[in-house]
Formats: C-alpha cells, sequence, structure tokens
C-alpha cells in the first residue's frame, strides 16, 4: 500500500482527477493574507450583462433605420422571387412525370368534401322517405284491422238507405196514385155533358107530326 501511495500530491488528488486540494483558511500558500480569488462567473456575468447593452442598443439603433427597411423588403422581395421560381420548376417536373402537383391534390380534396356533403343529403333525404314508408305501412296494417263498430255504422247506414229507397218509393206510388185519382175524375167530369146533349137532339126527332 506504502508503495502505491508514494508520489501522489497530498490533499488526496490523483493526478488531476477528483477535488483539488482545500485552501488553507489563509489563502493560497504565496498569496499575502485577506486577498481571495477572484470568482470568473461573476466576472464573465458582467461582460455578458454589458456587451448585452451595447448590442441591443446597436441593433435598434439598426432596425429603426429606413435604409434596413429597404434591405429586408428587397431581401423579402428577392426571396418570394426564388421561391416562385422553384414552385414553377417544381410543378413542371411533377407533370412531366405524371405525378400530382399541390394544386390537384386541394382540388382532390374540395371535390371530396363536397361528395361527402351530397352523400349526407342523400342519407337525410333516404331516412325521410324510410320514415313516410314507415308510416304508410302503419295506416295500411290499420286499415286492414278495422274497428268492429265500423261494421255496426256500415250496417245502420244500409238501414237508413233501403228505409229512405222505401220511403221515396212509397211517395211515387202515392203520386202515380193520386194523378191516376185526378184522370179518372176528369174522364168522368167530361163524360158527362157528351151524354145529356145526346138524349136532348133525341126527343125531338122521336115527335112525329099528325
Amino acid at each position: 500500500m506504502s508503495e502505491r501511495t508514494e508520489g501522489r500530491p497530498p490533499g488526496g488528488a490523483t493526478g488531476g482527477v477528483g477535488p483539488g486540494p482545500t485552501p488553507p483558511p489563509g489563502g493560497f500558500p504565496g498569496m499575502p493574507p485577506g486577498l481571495n480569488f477572484p470568482d470568473p462567473f461573476t466576472f464573465w456575468k458582467q461582460w455578458y450583462d454589458t456587451n448585452e447593452q451595447a448590442w441591443s442598443k446597436a441593433l435598434e439603433q439598426m432596425v429603426g433605420t429606413p435604409e434596413y427597411a429597404q434591405t429586408m423588403g428587397k431581401t423579402m422581395e428577392a426571396f418570394l422571387a426564388f421561391q416562385r421560381s422553384v414552385r414553377d420548376n417544381m410543378r413542371l417536373y411533377l407533370e412531366s412525370v405524371n405525378l400530382p402537383t399541390r394544386e390537384d391534390i386541394a382540388r382532390l380534396g374540395e371535390q371530396i368534401v363536397h361528395l361527402e356533403e351530397k352523400i349526407d343529403d342523400l342519407d337525410d333525404r333516404v331516412d325521410e322517405l324510410m320514415a313516410a314508408v314507415r308510416r304508410l305501412d302503419t295506416a295500411a296494417g290499420a286499415k286492414a284491422t278495422p274497428d268492429p263498430r265500423l261494421d255496426e255504422v256500415l250496417a245502420a247506414l244500409k238501414g237508413l238507405q233501403a228505409s229512405a229507397s222505401a220511403d221515396a218509393v212509397r211517395g211515387q206510388l202515392d203520386a202515380l196514385a193520386s194523378r191516376l185519382d185526378a184522370i179518372q175524375a176528369a174522364v168522368k167530369d167530361g163524360a158527362r155533358p157528351a151524354s145529356g146533349g145526346r138524349r136532348g137532339g133525341a126527343e125531338p126527332a122521336a115527335t112525329t107530326p099528325s
């Protein structure tokens, strides 16, 4: 064990691996007492804050200038022109190899949406027709099994019709009988004057002169 531990630095350091030596309360050896080693993270944070403020002010001033706006406008126009050219070239390439473009797929999607709407309308109409057929079937079933009271009503109506027809026949017979009576009375009245006239004419012819 003593041979393996020879040559190691004091404080448990093993060739730069692991924690380093703990500084004594008075500081590292060779440093005057009361002098502390500066923290590098504090210095880096101060440097970052200072540069951030400076760069922020510079960028705000640059962005607010009209030259920057013109430059950004020209850059955007150039990018849009490049994008348009790429889109047109891609469309021509897809057409040459018989592949659908984005516009073709969008039109296909619109047609599919319209077909779905038409199918929904047809479904609604079919449902309405089926409901109407069910109502008709229900009404037909109700007619096929009539209420027994309807038979009684029909029998009563037939009896009324028979009685009404009998009354009508009786009325017609009474009318005919009254007409016959009138005709007989008229015949009798016309026959009486005719027979009296014949008697008056015969009596003078029966007398002969002496």
